[in-house]
């Protein structure tokens, strides 16, 4: 493996730096460094040095942009797509000189009080709906010691309810109506109750339901025309001033969602400041660049500043930031890799081995030719039900690449959804008089081969991890580099040994040669990391051991799927409707059955093949525990760079 190779599998290489300068240049300074957007900017901590503090202006433009947001939270909001890309030089100036905020103010005050009298009318109005059938004037019948009841009592409970009025109709007065029930039945009997007694009579409402009606004047019907007009007129004077915000929005919110975008820029800027160091005159910043930008950055910096600003770029041990920078098709394994644990600077970022690795292993444990294709359907399914960039996006990607080998190993073991080839087309009613090719390997008939194959590529699989854990330690810890391959040494050792010893394989100096390097390997490793690392390497036959799951789930699902075929495989009858509809039937069920049978072989191959790699491979070079490359990085829409950059608005 050249170094271009190994550069390829490795984080972009950082490099640390520290920029010391005048504090009155410090705001370009760190207007420079936001545009340029390269920089990982460290919290200093400094003992001898005092602690950084926001710019003099933070304050007021955190209080500009609180209200800016404040005014687009309130103002209807426009597409994005309508707001014109504008140049801001005086964010602040232009945001106080704004002065829609005490009519913006009263217009919500205004809305929410005509607001709670609309929500209360209505409430009213649903109340009196239900006793506009009884035409009484309540007006008329008013009196201080008469108080009034609304009852409503359903089809089955009025007689009872009439009863009740009867027995008692020294105590109360009452008139009663039937509401309109839409049909030649009677609808619910409504009454209402006058008595003297201010509480609610117990003995009628056992028999109906007590409406809770607000006061009012007139007969119920003239009351719900009354309010009904209250609450039209006043909707009118909402409807009024949604258009004065709809007006006020068409002038101002592209402007305010502009400021708020370059306040938003100004107050990281400001705010950054609190991670640097400074003396009374001097401010010091500490961070990362990646090394191919450190350069182009530091003479930025020599042409903006001169001598009122140095840039030196610091050597020590601290553990920079991760940035990994794979093509575009390894990006759900990266997705996958961070999920994990992200690489730290010093690792082998694994993404662009498992693009690889986990679509193969999943593709042998599928090793179906009919299911590799709903495989790729499915996921392809998925990715659209998904959103972008979400767990279930970047997994079903992983699914949609894994199909491909998934194809190609059923087609070179001639499984299609459990049927071979020569049975598929029998079923589908063509006659072939000779196969049209032999498969590599029967997986039920040749499982000898079948756990050889799986076995063979669990050590090479963990012989590549050894390799990489070798290369990674190379640049950091020799002792530990030689280590992996003392490792790897022994892992071939006793494959060797193994293989030449119980099976006779490789021929007859396969065993001894097998023990000797084997012994060779253990030697090292007790030398080179303790006697007590001894006891692990029996772990590498338990873990080239694991990869027998391959097998063993692979064959499991090709015979569940021969006994779906076996006994739900449908026959065609068409003789009748009732046969047609009976097929119809058993063909849809055979292919639910199929289709259950595909997503659990998707699932545990993914989870199979995931866990060999993360927990076989990835343990013997993989380190994690990094922490991601994070730029002080401005990110526009609306408006324009200090030097004339396009925003991203515009370069779409």
């Amino acid at each position: 493996m050249n170094a271009n190779g190994v550069q390829m599998l490795k984080p972009v290489q950082m490099q640390k730096l520290r920029i010391m300068g005048l504090k009155n240049e410090l705001p370009a300074l760190i207007s420079l460094l936001h545009e340029r957007s390269v920089l990982h900017i460290k919290n200093i901590s400094p003992s001898f040095l005092q602690k950084g503090e926001p710019l003099a202006n933070y304050d007021e433009i955190s209080s500009q942009l609180v209200r800016m947001r404040s005014i687009l939270n309130t103002l209807p909001a426009q597409a994005s797509s309508q707001i014109p890309v504008f140049e801001i030089k005086n964010p602040l100036k232009l945001a106080a000189e704004m002065t829609i905020d005490s009519e913006l103010l009263e217009i919500s005050s205004k809305k929410e009080e005509l607001g709670k009298k609309i929500s209360m009318l209505e409430a009213h109005l649903a109340a009196l709906s239900q006793i506009t059938p009884i035409s009484v004037d309540v007006s008329m019948l008013s009196h201080p010691n008469v108080h009034f009841f609304f009852f409503e009592a359903g089809e089955k409970t009025a007689p009872q309810f009439y009863k009740a009025l009867r027995q008692h109709g020294k105590k109360y007065t009452y008139t009663t109506a039937r509401k309109n029930s839409g049909t030649k039945q009677p609808g619910a009997l409504l009454a209402l109750v006058a008595s003297t007694n201010a509480d609610l009579p117990a003995a009628l409402s056992q028999h109906a339901k007590h409406l809770s009606i607000p006061a009012f004047e007139g007969t119920p019907q003239q009351a719900y025309h009354k309010l009904s007009f209250e609450a039209s007129t006043l909707k009118g004077e909402l409807s009024a001033l949604d258009a004065r915000l709809f007006e006020l929005s068409s002038k101002y919110y592209p402007l305010c969602a502009i400021l708020e975008e370059a306040l938003s820029i100004e107050a990281q800027r400001a705010k950054v400041a609190a991670n640097f160091a400074r003396t009374k005159e001097l401010f010091v910043l500490e961070g990362w660049c990646a090394q191919e930008d450190f350069a182009k950055l530091e003479q930025e910096i020599v042409e903006e500043f001169g001598k009122k600003a140095i840039v030196q770029p610091l050597h020590d041990h601290e553990l920079p930031p991760t940035l990994l920078k794979n093509p575009k098709i390894a990006a759900p394994f990266q997705f996958l890799t961070q999920f994990l644990s992200t690489p730290n600077a010093h690792d082998i970022d694994p993404s662009l081995i498992t693009l690889f690795t986990i679509p193969i292993l999943y593709g042998f444990i599928i090793a179906d030719a009919g299911y590799a294709l709903m495989s790729f359907f499915l996921s392809l399914l998925l990715m659209c039900l998904s959103q972008k960039g979400a767990l279930l996006y970047e997994v079903s990607r992983i699914w949609l690449y894994s199909s491909v080998p998934a194809f190609i190993f059923g087609v070179a073991f001639d499984e299609y959804m459990g049927f071979t080839h020569v049975h598929l087309l029998e079923v589908l009613g063509i006659e072939l008089h000779a196969p049209l090719y032999a498969p590599l390997l029967s997986r039920i008939h040749d499982i000898q081969l079948l756990l050889l194959l799986t076995i063979m590529t669990g050590a090479l699989h963990i012989g590549l991890g050894f390799l990489l854990g070798f290369v990674s330690e190379w640049g950091h810890n020799k002792k530990h580099a030689y280590a992996k391959l003392c490792w790897l040494a022994a892992e071939i050792g006793g494959v060797l040994a193994v293989a030449g010893f119980m099976f006779g394989a490789f021929g007859a100096f396969a065993g001894p040669a097998g023990a000797a390097l084997l012994l060779l390997g253990s030697l090292g490793i007790a030398i080179l990391e303790g006697p007590i690392y001894l006891f692990e390497i029996p772990s590498i036959a338990s873990n080239i051991m694991s990869y027998l799951r391959i097998a063993a789930v692979g064959v499991g699902g090709l015979i569940l799927a021969e006994v779906i075929n076996e006994l739900a495989l449908p026959h065609a009858d068409f003789s009748s409707a009732a046969g047609i509809f009976f097929f119809a039937l058993a063909l849809a069920f055979y292919m639910v059955l199929h289709f259950a049978m595909c997503a659990l072989a998707m699932f545990e191959g993914l989870i199979h093949g995931a866990r060999l790699n993360v927990v076989e491979f990835f343990g013997k070079f993989y380190k994690g525990d990094g922490f991601l490359f994070a730029p002080f990085a401005v990110r526009r829409i609306f408006t324009y760079g200090t030097q004339g950059e396009k925003s991203p608005k515009e370069n779409e």
